[in-house]
């Protein structure tokens, strides 16, 4: 009798440190729900590869990332794909992270603007613009303005990493605050005598960018700041326009504006585990 107990707890023992090592397993949670308790071997960037929990094989199998949910890690693994070190590579690895942007509104103030934008995480990115004022779509007066200007921004998105995951946004999607720093160069033309002045200014910059199937986007934009020239205006000059989007008059930068873009990736990287 005795012996026959020892043999059921140890049989009782053995059970319950199986189901708890089933329980430890990492899960993967399919798009319909089903739930596969694996051992993640690797996470890539089109599928995932793991090993069936309770197959002594060694078998690897793979599976598409568009049929996967969720992905629950072992504790205690060291591993969490909700970590914030980890929800760049989990939840946006498929996501284009760049952006050539073209100034919608620039032509109707005879000038032109382009922008490469890219992703450094889903909460901030960095920003490069060129303008051009003159393209010639109209006719010019007694006094015109032709100019260039090259500017750098730093943009930090309002949303968390965790929220823009949790509501499946792009990541380049989201309001916005943007510093910029710009230089730009002015002609003054008055048809008696050509005058240059140089600008450098600053703009604080709020926005919201949308980007529709990772492929385009669309970025309203408005910003207030200050500039300073190396000369004193002309008597022919009452301000300074550069690329249809950004204006200055005495020490006052203002710049507004509706970019569109194409999305798009480069070198892919392998999602790390």
């Amino acid at each position: 009798m005795k012996t026959n107990l020892c043999k059921l707890l140890f049989c009782a023992l053995v059970a319950l440190c199986s189901v708890t090592k089933v329980a430890a397993q990492d899960v993967i949670i399919l798009n319909d729900g089903t739930k596969i308790n694996a051992k993640i071997i690797e996470m890539g960037e089109n599928s995932i590869k793991y090993q069936p929990g309770g197959d002594r094989s060694n078998r690897v199998i793979s599976i598409s990332r568009t049929l996967v949910a969720k992905v629950k890690m072992e504790e205690g693994s060291g591993s969490d794909i909700l970590a914030k070190d980890n929800m760049t590579n989990n939840y946006y690895f498929n996501d284009h992270k760049n952006i050539i942007k073209f100034g919608f509104i620039s032509f109707l103030a005879d000038g032109i603007s382009l922008s490469y934008e890219r992703a450094l995480s889903p909460s901030a990115a960095y920003e490069v613009t060129l303008r051009y004022q003159g393209i010639g779509f109209y006719e010019r007066d007694l006094n015109y303005t032709n100019g260039f200007s090259i500017a750098g921004a730093y943009r930090a998105n309002f949303s968390s990493s965790s929220r823009k995951a949790a509501r499946s946004a792009h990541i380049l999607a989201d309001s916005y605050v943007k510093p910029e720093l710009f230089f730009a160069q002015n002609w003054y033309d008055s048809r008696l005598k050509l005058q240059a002045t140089s600008h450098l200014g600053f703009l604080l910059n709020f926005g919201r960018e949308w980007v529709f199937d990772n492929r385009f986007s669309v970025d309203l934009y408005a910003g207030l700041g200050f500039h300073i020239q190396s000369a004193p205006y002309s008597v022919y000059d009452d301000g300074g326009a550069v690329g249809g989007d950004l204006f200055y008059n005495d020490k006052v930068a203002l710049g507004i504006g509706i970019r569109v873009g194409y999305v798009f990736s480069t070198t892919p990287q392998a999602v790390k585990k």
